[in-house]
């Protein structure tokens, strides 16, 4: 059961505020983000604890680049895959209070489920169900539990189970529908009651729908700004949709470290996204998400005490490697500097060159169009758009990933594909090569710059 502390109590009543702020901590973080907010490749607030001691908390970049607005404490972001960890702590209490019984067929809550789907509560807990990772793009009218059980039932066929672990964020908006049937009520209002009222998550909210926030999102972009509005996609209920505060994350992490919300598993795993890591044989609990325009995440280090709690508003390289970035500049560690983004140079024939289809292991298919902005690539098979930033001699940065893409030309200096250089925080460069498909089916009209 989810208890009510004093310590949580506390922690409603008493502003987080930095009464032993560490100097060193707070001067290495704005030394690594500072550059990267220059660029407008990060944004957010990080904060780190040490016991009860705020140590630093810091904020980079703005809550609107366009205006100016700053980051408050009350700035919620949404954070993704975080909200399993709610998601996860609702079904494993209604299954200390008798109402779910782990080991039950699914189809005993919702028997109006297809015969095929033979998974237990576990298995959909622990990633077991052989469901896929998430609902194709367009595929449900609406995000009532009964569109969902209409899509599983349509557009799926199952096979029995248990399958082999694959991460499955359909799963968690299943789990949120056995929730609402155990609990004979509206799963976001169900979280709120007895998970995030009881942990004081005070100023965080759950939501299978997006709804206006008091920031705003962003993706790379053209120039002047470089950023524009992300890809639109709606919170999958279960696995996403907690809107939360970096305070409020913290209040997650010590809720899991003391077992006020009890996560933990036998064999010293963790359930609903979280994941133990270790850095030079210390261990680490974390968990993070993201949905277009954001990210967000906590880590435990119990062996020093420490908890980091980061959330973001740029939907950036830095966003992909800054967990294992954190635990290295908190502890003082090494950490590779970051990547230097090259200036942005105008369009050119030399870019418009690239347009065409590629076939890419990393990502699958992938092609490069024009548009009124200028170069975009289309992930085909999810239908993911992202901006690319002309470079030097022709060359592109798809900056989400920070994948630099330089023309490869055969004797006759034809275009033959691509040399892809990806480069993330913390990490050593990546090259692969995408072989082109086929050249554009029509010529490309110039783009006036």
């Amino acid at each position: 059961m989810i208890r009510t502390s004093l310590f949580a109590v506390l922690m409603v009543l008493t502003p987080m505020t930095a009464a032993a702020q560490d100097a060193g901590v707070s001067a290495r973080l704005r030394a690594y983000f500072e550059p990267l907010a220059e660029t407008r490749d990060f944004s957010g607030v990080i904060a780190v604890r040490q016991g009860e001691d705020l140590i630093s908390y810091e904020r980079f970049g703005y809550a609107d680049w366009e205006t100016g607005a700053q980051f408050t404490p009350q700035t919620a972001f949404p954070v993704g895959s975080v909200t399993k960890s709610l998601t996860a702590g609702l079904i494993l209490q209604m299954s200390r209070e008798g109402k779910l019984d782990l080991d039950a067929q699914v189809r005993q809550y919702i028997p109006e489920l297809d015969t095929g789907f033979t998974a237990t509560v576990a298995d959909v807990l622990f990633h077991r169900a052989g469901l896929p990772r998430d609902f194709p793009e367009g595929v449900l009218s609406d995000t009532r539990s009964a569109a969902v059980i209409q899509w599983l039932n349509t557009g799926l066929e199952f096979q029995p189970g248990p399958h082999a672990e694959a991460y499955s964020n359909i799963g968690y908006s299943l789990l949120a529908i056995l929730a609402e049937r155990a609990g004979q009520g509206r799963f976001e209002t169900l979280v709120t009651l007895q998970v995030l009222v009881p942990l004081g998550m005070t100023d965080s909210r759950l939501s299978r729908t997006p709804r206006p926030l008091d920031l705003t999102g962003y993706a790379p972009g053209p120039a002047p700004l470089d950023l524009r509005p992300p890809m639109q996609a709606d919170p999958g209920f279960g696995a996403s949709g907690l809107v939360t505060t970096v305070d409020d994350l913290m209040r997650l992490a010590r809720a899991v470290a003391s077992r006020e919300l009890d996560l933990f598993q036998d064999d010293g795993s963790l359930v609903g996204s979280f994941s133990v890591r270790t850095l030079n044989g210390s261990v680490i609990y974390t968990i993070q998400g993201s949905v277009p325009g954001f990210s967000g995440g906590v880590s435990m280090l119990p062996e020093q005490d420490l908890t980091i709690a980061y959330a973001t508003n740029v939907e950036s390289y830095s966003n992909w490697g800054i967990r294992d970035v954190l635990h290295r500049l908190v502890l003082d560690q090494p950490v590779p500097p970051a990547p230097v983004r090259q200036p942005t140079y105008p369009l050119a024939d030399a870019h418009r060159g690239l347009v065409g289809r590629y076939q890419e292991t990393a990502f699958g298919p992938a092609e490069i169009s024009q548009t009124e902005d200028g170069l975009e690539l289309t992930l085909l098979e999810p239908g993911w758009r992202f901006y690319l930033t002309p470079q030097l001699e022709g060359a592109v940065l798809w900056r989400t990933f920070n994948v630099h893409l330089a023309p490869l030309r055969d004797e006759a200096g034809q275009l033959t594909g691509l040399t892809a250089t990806r480069t993330m925080l913390g990490q050593d460069p990546e090259i692969s090569t995408w072989q082109r498909d086929r050249p554009p089916a029509s010529p490309v009209a110039p783009v006036n710059q």
